[in-house]
């Protein structure tokens, strides 16, 4: 029978000090298989404490297979392996020294941290946690008070005339893609989007067997091709800001997507992904400002306001808001309740607005920095697209780098820059496209970064 020796030390549990010394005596070796332990009674007499206390570390370590009884024999050790870490260890050094060391990243979808309402969001967090419906199932469709809030504020800056019952909160627009394409699976095969555009539609169209027709789009915002005669489409466009390109599509263009719509029995989902930074005029009316029967409204915090949180929104057109509440009435909202009436609170209070207006000045200060800065280091060399409206531009480099040489050699003077390619499904861009985003940047670290970027790229 082995003795244990061990110091009992003031502030842990004892019985936790014992468990562990005997555990890491196990794990170690010290103590071998089949050893036989001191018993309840004399280990407390030993280490001086209640026979209580020892008899708990001891069920603890039974519970955890360290140990096993054999009646009246006593307590054995049994055969355990000691967790081996190296090969985490020696992995995790293997990838670390794969992964670049970045000075500098300009990341498509950060937001200024500084600029963040820590106080006031905290607030209305606080506000909502001493509401009694939290501790309860909320409502499959959203916040009522967040859907009502939502309802006044699309009206006051996107005109759009849609009351509460027709606005559907979700986690993420990922799963709000997921609901429409499980709403129009059944009468509806054919996608079209933007080429270049958004990945989200592609990824998820082969899950609903949708058939993807890409539509190349212009410097100007227009289809340039014919929309189809066949009915039962859906088109998904970013028309306030197109993604990646940044060019707003015009008024007449708008009016024609609306007019096929109706005239094939069509949809057109309308993803207003950062319509609120428009930094020369003011954010234009939505495409569902037009017509609500015919297209879907994406909408999401995410983007705007904090990129951890899982609170996005969507605006159904009547008929398919009527499927939607006969196929998920019975499914759980996924957007955390406390955020959702957290938001309603913080615009009821007229800080969502005044904080939009505050950093639509401090990102086009950071804007302005950023392509001042592009301008005077590779003049006529590369091409800012897109820098009117939004958290990032593109650089359409004219230097005879492919777009992976130019992401490597930005890698290698620590700045992390971003390939626009996987956004084309077609088409290819004439010169390497490169984007950069600057909301999660100040503007010395945008003004460091361009500079390594010339050292890279010269």
């Amino acid at each position: 029978m082995k003795t244990l020796k061990l110091l009992i030390k003031k502030g842990t549990p004892k019985y936790q000090q014992i468990y562990f010394h005997i555990k890491e005596l196990i794990l170690n070796k010290t103590l071998k298989s089949d050893d036989q332990l001191p018993s309840i009674r004399q280990l407390s007499i030993d280490l001086k404490v209640s026979r209580s206390t020892t008899l708990s570390a001891y069920d603890q370590l039974l519970t955890e297979g360290y140990i096993r009884s054999k009646g009246r024999k006593g307590y054995f050790v049994n055969s355990v392996q000691k967790k081996h870490d190296n090969w985490k260890t020696a992995n995790y050094t293997i990838l670390r020294n794969q992964i670049p060391t970045y000075t500098i990243k300009f990341q498509p979808n950060a937001v200024d941290q500084d600029s963040f309402p820590t106080v006031k969001w905290r607030q209305c967090t606080n506000l909502a946690m001493e509401q009694s419906f939290i501790y309860s199932k909320d409502h499959y469709q959203g916040d009522p008070f967040l859907r009502q809030q939502l309802s006044y504020y699309l009206l006051k800056s996107r005109r759009i005339n849609a009351d509460a019952q027709s606005i559907i909160i979700g986690s993420s627009k990922q799963e709000l893609l997921m609901k429409i394409g499980l709403l129009l699976k059944n009468e509806y095969h054919t996608v079209i989007c933007e080429d270049p555009g958004f990945e989200s539609t592609r990824k998820y169209s082969p899950l609903f067997d949708f058939t993807i027709s890409p539509m190349p789009i212009s410097e100007r915002g227009t289809f340039l091709k014919q929309l189809p005669e066949t009915t039962n489409n859906i088109l998904y466009t970013t028309p306030s800001h197109q993604f990646p390109t940044g060019v707003t599509m015009p008024i007449f263009e708008r009016q024609r997507l609306i007019e096929w719509a109706y005239n094939s029995n069509s949809f057109i989902i309308e993803d207003d992904h950062d319509s609120e930074f428009r930094y020369s005029q003011q954010p234009i009316p939505a495409l569902a400002s037009h017509d609500l029967s015919h297209v879907i409204y994406l909408g999401s915090f995410a983007e705007s306001f904090l990129p951890t949180m899982r609170v996005s929104y969507m605006i159904l057109p009547p008929k398919l808001l009527k499927e939607y509440h006969q196929s998920f009435s019975k499914i759980e909202q996924t957007a955390s309740a406390i955020h959702q009436r957290a938001m309603a609170i913080f615009m009821e209070d007229g800080f969502w607005e005044s904080h939009i207006r505050k950093m639509r000045t401090t990102y086009k200060n950071k804007m302005e920095t950023l392509t001042t800065a592009i301008e005077e280091a590779f003049c006529n060399d590369i091409e800012i697209l897109g820098k009117e409206s939004g958290l990032y531009v593109l650089l359409q480099v004219k230097k005879g780098y492919s777009e992976q040489q130019l992401i490597q050699k930005a890698a290698n003077y620590g700045v992390k820059v971003y390939r626009a390619s996987r956004y084309f499904i077609k088409r290819k861009p004439n010169y390497p496209l490169i984007q950069l985003g600057f909301g999660g940047n100040s503007n010395e670290e945008i003004l460091k970064g361009v500079e390594l970027l010339k050292e890279a790229w010269s």
